[in-house]
C-alpha cells in the first residue's frame, strides 16, 4: 500500500503551514517595533515660530480661565454688596497696625519698635493678628493707616516702580516716615531702593503673579532680566505666554530689560532697617524660585556659550 506516502505528505503540509505561521508572526513582530528616534533641541527661531502660530495661540486661550461678567448698574444693590465684601476682605488682609497715642516719649519709642514687628509680618503676608504689646483690641478695622494703604495701592496700581521721594509729598507731616513705610510694606516691595506694587494686588492670574514675582526678584538681585531666560522657564507652561512676559517686562523695564528707575542707594542708606527687612524677604523668595532660577541660569549660560 501507499499509506506511508500519504502520511509523509500530510506531515510535510503541516510543517510548511507552521513555518509560514512562524514567519508571519516574526514579520509582524518586526513591524510592531518602533524605531529609536532622537529629538533635536528646538532652536530659538523654531520656538518663536511655534509660539506665534495660531494653534499655539488657541491652546493658550483655551488654557486661560474665563469668568462670566455680570454687569450691574452703578446704584444697584448687587454692586453695593460686592463693594462692601471687597472692602471687608481688604481690611482683613491688612497686616499693619498702628498703636494708640502714647503719653510719653518712652512709650512712643516702644510703639515704633512694635511697628517694626508689624513690618516683618507684612513682608511674609501673614494673616491679621493682635498679639502685640499695645491694646489687643486694636484690629485692622480700627487702624488709621488703612486709608493710607488704600491710597498707596491706588497710586501704585499701574505697577511701575516709583521712588519714595515721589510718594512722600502726597502725605502730610502728621504721617511720619515710619508709619508711611509701614503702610507701604503692606502693599509694595522695595526694588533696589524703589517701590513696586505687590503682584497679589494686581488683577493677574496666580501664574502670571508668580511670573511677575520672578521678574521682580531678578531685577532686585541682578539689576536686569534676560527675556530668553524667562521664556525658557515658562516654555512648558502655556498659561504664561511670551506676550504676557513681554507685558510684565514693559511695565517694569526699559528696552534692554533694565528697571525703569536707576538704583536708589540714598533711600537704602536713609532707612537701613526697612531695606534690610526687604532684602531678607527677597532672599526667602529666591529660595522658593530655586527651580526656576536654575532653568534661567542654564539657558543664559547656553546662550552665552553659543554666542561666543
Amino acid at each position: 500500500t501507499f499509506e506511508h506516502v500519504d502520511q509523509e505528505d500530510t506531515n510535510r503540509s503541516s510543517t510548511a503551514e507552521e513555518d509560514q505561521a512562524a514567519a508571519a508572526a516574526e514579520a509582524k513582530k518586526k513591524n510592531d517595533k518602533k524605531p529609536l528616534l532622537f529629538k533635536k533641541k528646538e532652536s530659538e527661531r523654531a520656538a518663536m515660530a511655534r509660539k506665534s502660530s495660531y494653534a499655539y495661540k488657541k491652546t493658550s486661550e483655551e488654557a486661560e480661565e474665563w469668568l462670566e461678567l455680570d454687569v450691574q448698574g452703578p446704584s444697584s444693590l448687587q454692586r453695593k454688596q460686592v463693594e462692601l465684601a471687597i472692602q471687608s476682605q481688604s481690611q482683613e488682609s491688612l497686616v499693619t497696625h498702628s498703636p494708640p497715642e502714647s503719653t510719653s516719649d518712652k512709650d512712643k519709642g516702644k510703639d515704633k519698635q512694635n511697628n517694626s514687628a508689624c513690618f516683618v509680618r507684612s513682608l511674609d503676608y501673614l494673616p491679621t493678628t493682635t498679639n502685640f504689646d499695645w491694646d489687643t483690641q486694636t484690629t485692622a478695622t480700627s487702624n488709621p493707616l488703612i486709608p493710607v494703604v488704600k491710597r498707596l495701592t491706588k497710586m501704585l496700581q499701574r505697577g511701575v516702580p516709583v521712588t519714595y521721594s515721589t510718594i512722600r509729598p502726597h502725605y502730610p507731616p502728621t504721617i511720619d516716615d515710619v508709619d508711611l513705610l509701614t503702610a507701604l510694606s503692606s502693599c509694595a516691595n522695595i526694588i533696589r531702593g524703589n517701590w513696586v506694587l505687590q503682584s497679589r494686588l494686581l488683577s493677574y492670574r496666580p501664574d502670571i503673579q508668580r511670573a511677575r514675582n520672578l521678574v521682580l526678584y531678578l531685577f532686585h538681585s541682578r539689576g536686569y532680566v534676560e527675556r530668553i531666560g524667562i521664556e525658557r522657564v515658562y516654555e512648558e507652561n502655556p498659561s504664561v505666554a511670551s506676550e504676557q512676559i513681554e507685558m510684565i517686562l514693559r511695565q517694569l523695564a526699559i528696552p534692554g530689560w533694565r528697571l525703569k528707575l536707576v538704583d536708589n542707594p540714598q533711600f537704602c542708606n536713609r532707612f537701613p532697617e526697612q531695606s534690610q527687612l526687604h532684602n531678607q524677604y527677597w532672599e526667602r523668595l529666591g529660595k522658593r524660585f530655586a527651580k526656576e532660577l536654575k532653568i534661567y541660569d542654564e539657558c543664559i549660560q547656553e546662550e552665552h556659550t553659543f554666542g561666543s
